[in-house]
């Protein structure tokens, strides 16, 4: 047990860093590996690890949502980063600097690193009994399915990063997909494949979830009238009252994790991405529709400012959290002196620009402006001292309520619904402050596209998403943009398979 014991220490000191490293593909002790997963609890810190992982400066930290990914959908103004791989990848030169390779090739190994360690929690739990777990076998499927949804994920991501989209209709064979631990080498799928691939692992991990997170709960202690898991689990630190809080604080914060409707969400996304608009709409209805099952888990109701809560979090449905975050995205934003600035939001930022209501608070609120210059602020230190000031400083947006009204948008508007694709569009700028009436241009595919791009470089500004529907949609950045711009070439290391 004492090797346990050092290693458990170890991993739990890193707190909510980083830990690329804390199970690598061929764990350099097999003894301790062997040792941690002896018991039930193992298995929760092994997935603990996957979460930290994800939460790196790498993939969610950083380079998957204010970093990298919105860098390519130019979001910023990256001039003043003469030196850094940003600005290569901001004029899409994927390969003109070694930065940019070395940047591109830490994502990519980062994310299988992540999957490989999701492989493993997955390849020995499966023939686990329920009694090894605390929580029984509603703790062991609970696991296993946000296991199986981080691979999903992980894979989905990468095909959106390193393949052409669904809609391109590109032959060939673009990334692998791993399934087992260990292993060195994988066949390369189609994008169809891939899809099908992320699609069959969120719809069971959604299943396996879905058994926790809709528990009743009987005499559970401090929990009175309340039906589910997801409505009086705090789904945040953030959240001031923690009289509901468990006892066993593994079942608390739901929202950090692959919760079900996370799981539903990111379905809903994918099936979105695959151009299956009305299977999207559907798993979209249900996240919506969870909010109307006991208590409102998700609080999206009109606000005309966001002043001590810049990440939105009323309709976060999964974040996960950085500690360092104020630090990591200080070195690149707006300071007190402008002069220091190391990068502004773009031009298509600049007032009136993109937004067509003054109210909007994701202009008014989350963006920092300078004359006709606008900086981002969405993950710095609000102003205002608020509820969610300190805490909600660490959390890192993968997917919010927001996001479902679009898919079903896209759904109506696939259709040629376009009152009610506008409906649901209105809904999302509604709670936004933004004036209503001003979409009574959607008269067709082509100008629901448009105006969906436009309220999408006003949501998702610094969460990584704007890139993906400007490629889901083939609508380029600009008239020199290329078609392969919007994938990214392997790493070097990757292009002999």
């Amino acid at each position: 047990m004492k090797k346990i014991n050092i290693f458990l220490i170890a991993v739990l000191s890193l707190g909510l860093s980083s830990c690329e490293n804390w199970l690598d593909i061929q764990p350099a002790d097999t003894t301790v590996e062997e040792d941690l997963f002896k018991v039930g609890t193992g298995y929760r810190i092994a997935l603990n690890g996957v979460y930290r992982q994800l939460s790196s400066t790498a993939l969610y930290g950083q380079e998957l949502t204010w970093g990298m990914a919105d860098v390519l959908g130019q979001v910023y103004n990256t001039s003043r980063l003469s030196s850094h791989a940003y600005t290569a990848l901001g004029n899409f030169n994927y390969s003109d600097t070694q930065k940019a390779k070395d940047l591109i090739s830490a994502v990519w190994s980062t994310a299988y690193n992540v999957i490989a360690n999701c492989n493993n929690i997955i390849g020995r739990i499966e023939s686990e009994p329920a009694v090894k777990f605390v929580g029984g076998q509603l703790e062991r499927d609970m696991i296993l399915g946000e296991a199986l949804a981080v691979r999903a994920l992980m894979h989905f991501e990468m095909l959106c990063y390193f393949a052409p989209a669904p809609a391109a209709e590109h032959a060939g064979y673009w990334i692998p997909y791993y399934e087992n631990f260990p292993s060195t080498s994988a066949d390369y799928q189609s994008v169809e494949k891939i899809l099908e691939l992320v699609i069959r692992d969120l719809k069971r991990g959604q299943e396996l979830t879905l058994a926790f997170d809709t528990h009743q709960y009987g005499d559970e202690p401090n929990v009175k009238d309340h039906t589910l898991w997801l409505t009086h689990l705090r789904r945040f630190r953030s959240e001031a009252d923690n009289s509901s809080y468990p006892e066993d604080i593994f079942y608390a914060f739901r929202g950090y994790r692959m919760n079900s409707q996370a799981i539903t969400a990111i379905l809903a996304r994918v099936y979105g991405y695959a151009g299956e608009h009305t299977l999207a709409a559907a798993e979209a209805q249900k996240v919506i529709d969870i909010s109307s099952v006991g208590y409102p888990i998700f609080d999206f109701t009109p606000k005309t400012d966001v002043v001590s809560d810049y990440k939105m979090t009323g309709d976060l449905i999964f974040t996960l959290s950085n500690p360092t975050l104020l630090d990591d995205y200080k070195s690149f934003v707006a300071s007190k002196d402008i002069g220091d600035t190391k990068w502004t939001m773009s031009s298509k930022y600049y007032s009136p620009g993109i937004f067509d209501s003054e109210g909007d608070c994701r202009k008014t609120t989350l963006l920092r402006q300078s004359g006709r210059t606008f900086f981002p602020k969405r993950y710095t230190k609000p102003d205002q001292q608020g509820q969610f000031t300190e805490i909600g400083a660490d959390m890192l947006p993968v997917i919010r309520l927001a996001e479902m009204y679009y898919l079903q948008a896209e759904d109506f508007a696939a259709k040629n619904d376009f009152v009610n694709a506008i409906d649901k569009l209105e809904d999302v700028r509604m709670v936004r402050g933004c004036d209503p009436g001003k979409l009574t241009t959607i008269i067709d595919k082509g100008s629901f596209v448009k105006e969906l791009l436009l309220e999408v470089q006003r949501e998702f500004a610094e969460e990584g998403r704007t890139f993906f529907y400007h490629k889901k949609y083939n609508s380029k950045f600009s008239a020199s943009m290329k078609d392969e711009a919007f994938y990214l070439p392997l790493p070097d290391n990757e292009t002999i398979h």
